[in-house]
């Protein structure tokens, strides 16, 4: 961590008028708010209530209002205590994206004198490295004094803190103080435990604290993905790019965290040029990965759920000729350009990303029909009142349409999902027709198609196969009761090779008008209506 060297009078701007920290017998080193300074000897601060100050080294002592003394002898926290409603809610309002780990009020048991607590459940709270707190905040009847420790998993103190008497707590805790073998407890006088979690370094929080879907950094803007995938993990792995392989494996669920440039134009991959190492910044680039349980992995799904700004999740399977890595940037890519509010996932088939791997990825995306079931069925099972919508791509219809079919025997006469839209899928017609949309129609609440005569991949399909696919227009195009078609002729095809369906700005609106409002077609101001054999379909309406 990077020392701050803080000259006179530096936090008189900062902080409220209202405690004051010396530094006696020599420099030291502390973390204000979790962000490490060094104080010269003499130097007088004015910190705010609610600043949790931390003793790291020097000879110095750090006297807090000429009473608290934090040195080497008593390398300790103090919180400055938190004078009113008003600190607290200007303080929870300062943090915004720290992580705030916030109590549900519960009524206590009589061994608690009659006294109501605050109270969270067992759980883990996992920390990423980019955050440099953690903030716990509850309430309480009656004023009483609390207390926050610290322990190994022997049960070792390792740092204690007190808060005064108070019907309000606040505590920040500098991750630098939490590891894997450490534990945070909080208890009231009488002992009743408030608070009892384990702590693990993972990416993210058991209760997340991103209540947006994407959030700021200094260049650029950060989207958390949740992923399950059944591609083999790379045992010799180098970096993010080839932590899974086109090899085909089990079900595993992770995370991932991807950074998308503050210069990024709508429908475009910032990606380098061949040779050429990413920058966070210039280029959207994953950051941090990691491969979770099952159980964490609906924790997280459910904590998002439960701060995110509306309660839809978005599901993206992608086609052929993709690579782990390029599905998961595609994913935070078209949920940014969406401004999706919800909780954005991927589900990556064992695809061999190469364009000559066309028969071998046939048979992939056969395989993991059944991996796409369950993973389609854990998440409906736990996403409580959120709607679902499905985006899948190319040969990647094929694996959702399949599981689609056996999620209509599992939930019948249900509609698990809000919307499923087909973007230049590559199925057969006469199967999609007798054996696929009888079921899918079932599972949805309604079916989009994005069909194109211009798209190459989808004439080679049909060239491979002898028959044609229901992504090509043109004379032919898909029209049938209960299918919503849209013609995207015209969209320029290059984003995902034949994935025209996040490229264009007009493209992008019909997509939020079906996502973010359930609209119909009807509704959709960027279409036209045109009829085939009595039957509607839809174009584009393009500008001149």
């Amino acid at each position: 961590m990077k020392t701050k060297i803080i000259p006179f009078l530096i936090l008189s701007f900062t902080f409220l008028f209202a405690n004051h920290l010396t530094v006696k017998n020599g420099d030291a080193t502390v973390l204000i708010n979790g962000q490490e300074f060094k104080i010269p000897e003499d130097h007088n601060l004015t910190v705010k209530s609610g600043t949790m100050i931390c003793f790291v080294k020097g000879a110095g002592t750090v006297i807090i209002d000429n009473k608290v003394k934090l040195n080497s002898k008593n390398p300790e926290c103090y919180q400055i205590p938190l004078n009113s409603d008003a600190d607290i809610n200007t303080l929870l309002s300062s943090i915004g994206d720290e992580a705030v780990i916030s109590t549900e009020q519960k009524k206590a048991p009589s061994s608690s004198r009659g006294l109501e607590t605050t109270k969270v459940s067992q759980g883990i709270i996992s920390l990423p490295p980019s955050k440099k707190e953690v903030v716990i905040y509850g309430e309480s009847y009656g004023p009483l004094p609390v207390t926050l420790s610290i322990k190994r998993s022997d049960g070792t103190v390792i740092r204690e803190i007190v808060n005064e008497e108070s019907t309000k707590t606040l505590f920040r805790i500098p991750t630098s103080y939490l590891d894997n073998d450490s534990k945070i407890e909080v208890t009231n006088a009488f002992g009743d435990k408030l608070l009892d979690k384990k702590v693990s370094s993972t990416l993210y929080y058991a209760m997340d604290p991103h209540s947006q879907t994407f959030y700021e950094k200094d260049k650029h803007t950060i989207a958390d993905i949740l992923y399950g995938t059944d591609r083999k993990k790379n045992p010799k792995k180098s970096d993010w790019e080839d932590y899974y392989t086109g090899e085909r494996g089990k079900l595993v669920y992770g995370v991932a965290e991807v950074s998308i440039p503050k210069t990024h134009k709508l429908g475009k991959m910032e990606r380098p040029s061949w040779g050429r190492d990413e920058t966070i910044g210039k280029h959207v680039v994953i950051t941090k990965l990691e491969n979770i349980n099952e159980e964490k992995f609906l924790t997280f799904l459910k904590s998002k759920l439960g701060n995110v700004k509306e309660k839809d999740i978005l599901i993206i399977i992608h086609g052929f000729n993709v690579t782990f890595a390029e599905a998961i940037r595609r994913t935070a890519q078209i949920s940014y350009d969406l401004s999706f509010k919800g909780v954005p996932m991927a589900y990556s088939w064992p695809s061999r990303g190469e364009v000559n791997e066309y028969m071998r990825d046939e048979s992939s995306v056969q395989y993991t029909v059944p991996h796409l079931v369950t993973f389609l069925k854990k998440v409906t099972e736990n996403k409580g009142d959120a709607n679902i919508h499905i985006i899948g791509h190319s040969m990647g219809t094929r694996a959702l349409t399949n599981a689609l079919k056996e999620i209509s025997y599992i939930y019948p006469g249900k509609h698990v999902f809000k919307n499923i839209i087909l973007a230049a899928p590559d199925i057969d017609k006469d199967v999609f027709l007798e054996s696929l949309l009888p079921y899918i129609k079932k599972t949805t609440e309604q079916i989009t198609l994005y069909a194109s005569s211009d798209d190459s991949a989808l004439k080679l399909s049909k060239t491979l196969h002898g028959e044609e696919r229901i992504g090509q227009a043109g004379d032919n195009i898909l029209v049938f009761k209960g299918l919503n078609t849209i013609d995207a002729t015209g969209i320029d095809t290059s984003l995902l090779g034949h994935s025209y369906f996040a490229e264009k700005e007009v493209l992008v609106k019909d997509l939020k008008d079906i996502i973010d409002k359930s609209l119909p077609p009807t509704q959709r101001k960027s279409l036209i209506e045109k009829m085939k054999s009595k039957l509607a379909y839809w174009k584009f309406k393009f500008e001149n």
